[in-house]
């Protein structure tokens, strides 16, 4: 019987024995000599365990770009035209600048006629809201 360096964990192991006591690692039959590694034992078992790391990277990086391809599309079709459209902004600043200026809505006081006053700070709420001024 000889003692040889276990690859793994480099205590000395039986030549006779399956794997090492200390860490499991599985001793190779063929003949080696007292104070020799199991090297390709080891080289085996790390490529493996490689291989195993890229596969789950690459499955990874597939999730990843499908949720991002996904996102992208669910986005893109919640976006509506007509909610930016210039008619729509023009009617939310009129009802916002005539609400600013104390201008009656026209359906609840049809009859109501426009001061100059009410008139300059409608425009000037305009102009801030749409020129930043």
């Amino acid at each position: 019987m000889a003692l040889i360096k276990c690859a793994e964990c480099g205590r000395e192991v039986s030549s006779l024995a399956t794997s090492c006591p200390n860490c499991g690692f599985p001793v190779q039959k063929s003949g080696l000599e007292s104070g020799q590694t199991i090297q390709a034992e080891a080289n085996n078992s790390s490529g493996t365990e490689a291989d195993k790391g890229c596969a789950v990277m690459l499955l990874v990086g597939i999730a990843a770009t499908f949720a991002l391809a996904v996102g992208v599309t669910t986005c893109s079709g919640e976006h509506d035209s007509t909610k930016n459209s210039p008619e729509q902004l023009a009617k939310s600043v009129t009802a916002y600048c005539q609400s600013e200026a104390g201008i009656p809505d026209p359906e609840d006081s049809p009859n109501h006629a426009i001061t100059p006053s009410e008139m300059a700070k409608f425009t000037e709420c305009v102009d801030k809201q749409m020129y930043g001024k």
